[in-house]
């Protein structure tokens, strides 16, 4: 069984990294989302039960965290999780800080990556998760077929991906903002052209991808559901001690300009989220995709029109 030992190499190491955030604040920082990461699960009802032969791929595992201290147990029998990622920096971090036994990091971009490496070191996949990752993938349709390739056949996929949130929102109009436009990073760059900015999620539209992007891929999509989660900490402060780190907002932030910078951050979140007498909530928008591979040909190309 591969390990995470130096042996066990990655299927790719020509990847340059583009990682915007800091995984080794995510040590220390509080881990609100793990709890509504599996949530999510309640709207996926797999066909097929887990089994202890079973092995699943973990697509932008990050820094590992969820992948050992939450996936692992739930997804619990099963003979290995192999948890990839598009960043060499997130992977180091993992293999040193959320090592197991039966979990195997790789590099991996399922955007841009053959998938024929992986599937000859490990086979394909009984099911394929992926949790708040697909969002920064701008090509889903050959993510999908990526995928189509990954799993065996009646092999299913659970995919939580963002759609939009407040401190997305805010990181757009910190950039926006003149002031902080040159210290701030650009989200767009970082989100693909399906991600909501300032705008209410409109679910036909994301339906409507995960639609045809799923058909293209000769994957048959079970179910779609998008929805709000209000996601809790104690005040304000809390969430910006969490996120502007965690993204590296202030990191180009000059000294003498951080106090007026923690100020208008939170102006910007005291405006965009909800104080309530156990906290304040912040708005994540998630869509919940189950994906189904039910033959092994692939659909044909559709010939261009002239």
């Amino acid at each position: 069984m591969p390990t995470n030992s130096k042996e066990a190499q990655s299927v790719d190491s020509t990847h340059k990294s583009s990682c915007y955030f800091d995984p080794s604040i995510l040590k220390t920082a509080k881990k609100p989302g793990y709890f509504h990461k599996l949530e999510a699960l309640e709207y996926v009802h797999f066909k097929r039960p887990a089994s202890d032969e079973h092995q699943y791929l973990d697509i932008g595992c990050g820094s590992g965290g969820f992948t050992k201290d939450a996936l692992l147990e739930k997804v619990h029998p099963c003979r290995r999780i192999v948890a990839v990622d598009r960043e060499e920096i997130l992977l180091e971090y993992a293999r040193k800080h959320a090592s197991h036994s039966n979990i195997s990091y790789e590099l991996f971009d399922i955007e841009k990556d053959d998938p024929r490496a992986l599937i000859d070191k490990y086979g394909q996949f009984d099911r394929i998760y992926s949790f708040l990752a697909l969002q920064c993938v701008r090509d889903l349709k050959n993510a999908y077929r990526n995928m189509f390739s990954l799993l065996k056949q009646g092999g299913e996929g659970a995919l939580v991906t963002l759609t939009g949130s407040v401190i997305t929102d805010v990181m757009n109009e910190l950039h926006c903002t003149r002031e902080w436009k040159d210290y701030v990073p650009d989200p767009t760059e970082f989100y693909s052209e399906r991600f909501f900015f300032d705008a209410p999620i409109v679910a036909e539209m994301v339906e409507e991808a995960e639609r045809e992007a799923s058909a293209v891929a000769g994957l048959n999509l079970v179910s779609c559901s998008v929805y709000d989660s209000q996601w809790i900490m104690p005040n304000v402060d809390a969430w910006i001690d969490l996120y502007v780190p965690v993204f590296k907002l202030d990191a180009k932030i000059p000294e003498e300009k951080r106090g007026a910078f923690r100020k208008y951050c939170r102006d910007l979140l005291e405006n965009k989220t909800t104080s309530r007498t156990e906290g304040v909530t912040m708005r994540h928008s998630f869509v919940v995709v189950h994906l189904e591979k039910l033959s092994e040909n692939p659909p044909k190309a559709n010939p261009i029109s002239t």
